[in-house]
């Protein structure tokens, strides 16, 4: 009889259900780990509203994957009604109308930030459309911008170059464009480094959008507005990631399957790379890269 008491306390013990894990309570503003990654404090106050230009962001899907993106950031310090990112490898019928009259109008002044071969300056690029505004053209100008690694914005760049009105002017950030902004407003070498840039001077995709936007409206604030909550990330996820090295983490402890399987499909190569496309103000030339961390 004790004998059998003994052995059926185990088997009582042995069927007792896990414990469920507790769900991390997640932000509703920044839609980050509240407790742990929460970028609120770094928000401005009230966003940025455009006078002069307007956003359309073609992300590849693949890019969405990542959680060490820096595009959400720009979203949420800027007015709604001016930023339009598309999820998609291309332009076409699946898209909102209204984008797509964006970049397809004709009478519309479109920049694409691109470093193909016939790209201008930035500030050449400014200077024609002041030049087609002075004819009569005073809408705001639509920015288009790729985003995904340099691999996919190569293939999303020649599958959409032909849904561009004809008179589109190609950009790509350029020696003089560097030393106009750099007198303007602070500027910090690998600043998004949780991407491993693959040069101190190339930049993230917030960064790349602060700065044009800044020059095209005239206003610096718009630049130190967008890097509050990018520096905030980057603090944060240097807390878990160890500062100066690559992570397979979130930034906020948890791994990061999109970086994981990248890494392990190049054979654990270190990339060098930058999200949106790329080019680097190395020595004043322009440099393509290979993937990940901005550069325009």
């Amino acid at each position: 009889m004790n004998q059998e008491t003994v052995v059926g306390n185990p088997q009582t013990t042995n069927d007792a259900p896990p414990e469920k894990k507790k769900k991390r309570a997640i932000c509703s503003r920044c839609q980050r780990p509240a407790e742990r990654a929460c970028i609120c404090a770094a928000l401005p106050h009230s966003r940025i509203s455009l006078q002069k230009c307007e956003l359309v962001i073609l992300q590849h899907p693949q890019e969405l994957k990542r959680k060490n993106r820096s595009l959400p950031l720009v979203e949420l310090c800027m007015a709604q009604d001016d930023i339009h990112t598309v999820v998609a490898r291309r332009f076409g019928t699946q898209v909102d109308s209204h984008v797509m009259d964006l970049i397809k109008n004709e009478h519309r002044n479109v920049m694409l930030v691109y470093p193909s071969d016939d790209a201008k300056s930035l500030t050449e690029g400014l200077r024609q459309i002041c030049e087609r505004n002075t004819a009569g053209n005073d809408d705001k100008t639509t920015i288009v911008f790729l985003d995904a690694t340099w691999r996919f914005v190569k293939q999303m760049y020649k599958a959409n170059e032909s849904l561009f009105p004809k008179n589109v002017i190609k950009v790509a950030l350029k020696q003089e464009d560097w030393s106009l902004f750099i007198k303007k407003s602070e500027f910090k070498p690998a600043r998004f480094d949780i991407r491993t840039p693959p040069s101190p001077n190339h930049l993230s995709t917030a960064e790349c959008i602060a700065w044009i936007i800044s020059t095209i409206e005239n206003d610096p604030s718009h630049y130190d507005t967008i890097m509050k909550p990018l520096d905030l990330m980057v603090e944060q996820w240097h807390s878990f990631s160890g500062r100066g090295t690559f992570s397979f983490t979130n930034g906020d402890g948890s791994i990061d399957e999109a970086t994981q399987d990248d890494k392990r499909s190049k054979g654990r190569k270190r990339k060098k790379g930058s999200t949106l496309l790329g080019m680097t103000l190395r020595l004043g030339t322009l440099e393509k890269v290979h993937e990940n961390v901005i550069v325009l």
